[in-house]
């Protein structure tokens, strides 16, 4: 996506969080008002590209009677906040040899007069938001947690830029572009973060917004990545069936373990081989259930222990059947078991209620 698309896109139909600072509360700053009734001022930097290197000037300007008055700047960078000029009839600051990184400026406006007087809450604050070399990029992320992710996962790595904020961005199938919702620190997330149909599966396009935390979500503040890539493939869940038993202490009940779509279909070429399986059986109460024993995907009779049972890599396609026993000593209740896939899906079925009858 070009730049100019990619302000299209944002300017079009889909807003982002606009962020502000509160300069008052700036390190070694007392507080100061928002406002003067006498006049409005600006602060104005190159209107070009500022490279690493140059020199670049800001310049207060005002749009009414400002004569006899005094300018103080601040600057906040990768070194944190720093008053670069106090209080001076010099209306313009010129950063020398800048470095690259983004940075916040400052500049606090008052009367002469009210600088003698100390008149702090007098002054008028305008702020400028500038990155140097900036750069933001995308990187998949095939493993998490030092296994193979099943999901399209990406990371934004952000250079030379402060306390980054993050907005990503994707287009499906169908050619529409969804945001991930306001900016946040969040540098990684799976596209799309929600499940996907059969239907809208396939080639997702994604690319991601970076700016500095405290500046306004406007083009002139942001940076943006080359897009990116990525299949997605239909969503797919795990599913115990039937979702009600009854059955006695001593006495085996049997379970269905599917991967299914989101709609409930069989997912189709999807097999369980090689995933491991886990089973969780509570009581009533939340707490891991004891006395049950179970059986399949080649083993039997095996112990729940702390309400858990792993079948590692079962051995079976798509779906496969478990027994279920309870013990003679089982105390009568109702239990819930779910079965989850820890390693590539990271999904975990709904409940099945299981009635132990007195």
């Amino acid at each position: 996506m070009s730049k100019s698309w990619g302000r299209w896109i944002k300017n079009f139909g889909l807003l982002a969080t606009v962020m502000f600072m509160d300069v008052s509360l700036m390190p070694g700053v007392a507080t100061f008002a928002a406002s003067s009734p006498s006049a409005t001022i600006k602060l104005k930097g190159p209107s070009t590209t500022i490279m690493a290197g140059q020199s670049p000037t800001f310049t207060v300007e005002s749009s009414g009677d400002t004569s006899g008055w005094e300018y103080q700047f601040w600057i906040d960078s990768s070194q944190g906040w720093k008053m670069v000029q106090n209080y001076s009839t010099n209306n313009h600051y010129t950063i020398q040899d800048i470095m690259p990184g983004s940075y916040e400026i400052v500049a606090y406006s008052m009367s002469s007069s009210a600088v003698k007087a100390q008149a702090w809450r007098s002054a008028v604050a305008t702020t400028q938001f500038i990155n140097v070399g900036s750069h933001v990029s995308l990187k998949p992320m095939s493993m998490m947690n030092n296994m193979e992710s099943m999901e399209p996962m990406v990371q934004a790595v952000a250079r030379n830029l402060m306390n980054p904020v993050y907005q990503f961005w994707w287009q499906g199938p169908n050619g529409h572009w969804t945001s991930s919702g306001n900016y946040s620190t969040m540098s990684m997330i799976t596209v799309p973060y929600y499940p996907v149909s059969p239907a809208h599966a396939g080639t997702y396009h994604v690319m991601v917004y970076a700016k500095d935390g405290n500046a306004p979500a406007t083009p002139a503040n942001e940076i943006w990545s080359s897009e990116m890539s990525v299949n997605v493939m239909p969503t797919v869940d795990f599913q115990l069936s039937p979702s009600l038993i009854s059955i006695n202490a001593g006495s085996s009940a049997s379970l269905t373990l599917s991967q299914v779509y989101p709609n409930g279909d069989p997912a189709m070429g999807m097999s369980l081989d090689n995933l491991d399986s886990i089973f969780t059986i509570t009581n009533a109460h939340g707490q891991p259930a004891s006395g049950f024993t179970i059986s399949g995907f080649g083993v039997t009779n095996q112990q729940f222990v702390h309400g858990q049972y792993t079948f590692n890599n079962a051995p079976t396609l798509q779906s496969g059947t478990v027994m279920i026993t309870a013990g003679a000593n089982v105390s009568p209740g109702i239990y819930q078991i779910t079965a989850s896939d820890p390693d590539h899906m990271d999904v975990t079925s709904l409940p099945v209620h299981l009635l132990v009858n007195p």
